[in-house]
């Protein structure tokens, strides 16, 4: 099979995205540190690119001004919430690659003793910026979830669970803050909204071949 059409190179690269992206909030990547970082990097401007595709797709169901409000803030919550991603994961790296070093450095004890209460106060920023993250990112995935309600039956079955999902997201972080649920005894409901952009990623995939032809 010839993989020459954009819309199944549209497909290959938004699920390896999701994939890169449930991996580096879960296992981690098992690949060199400087490519995995470079991959993580990536995440949020496919994500973007991903969530203006998802505009475009589901503009032909807008019926109404409400719809289409709520359409344009879910996108544009969206890529408010992956440029904060980006912003996290790069202060996160950046203190880390920074306190590392430093500490490697250091000889004396009281010193390193003295880096890693920093690095205690410093690292929590990192956290700060990730709930900005998900506030953005689980409103941008309910309010485009409700506009799907208006497709088909797949389209509505995919949009009862991204409201769900994203709802409970959402409710959990706000519930432990400033803690993550995870730390808190709490089921982390990020990695489930993967399953809602795999699905929208497939669904838009199959709109766009059908409009581009094979």
């Amino acid at each position: 099979m010839k993989i020459r059409r954009p819309w199944f190179i549209s497909l290959l690269a938004g699920v390896f995205f999701v994939l890169v992206y449930v991996a580096a909030a879960t296992v981690g990547i098992p690949l060199p540190e400087r490519l995995s970082l470079a991959l993580v990097f990536l995440v949020a401007p496919a994500a973007i690119l991903g969530v203006l595709a998802i505009r475009r797709w589901l503009g032909g169901v807008v019926s109404s001004p409400f719809m289409a409000l709520g359409l344009d803030a879910g996108a544009v919550f969206l890529a408010i919430a992956f440029a904060f991603f980006d912003l996290m994961i790069i202060v996160q790296q950046t203190v880390r690659f920074f306190y590392r070093d430093l500490l490697a450095a250091e000889n004396n004890a009281a010193a390193a003793e003295t880096l890693r209460l920093a690095y205690r106060l410093v690292n929590p920023v990192q956290m700060g910026i990730d709930i900005a993250f998900d506030v953005f990112y689980c409103l941008g995935i309910v309010l485009v979830s409700s506009v799907m309600l208006a497709k088909g039956r797949f389209e509505r079955i995919t949009g009862w669970y991204g409201i769900l999902t994203a709802a409970g997201l959402l409710a959990f972080n706000l519930w432990t803050f400033p803690k993550p649920p995870a730390d808190s005894g709490l089921i982390d409901l990020g990695p489930a909204t993967a399953v809602w952009w795999i699905a929208v990623i497939v669904q838009v995939s199959r709109a766009n071949r059908k409009t581009g032809g094979d």
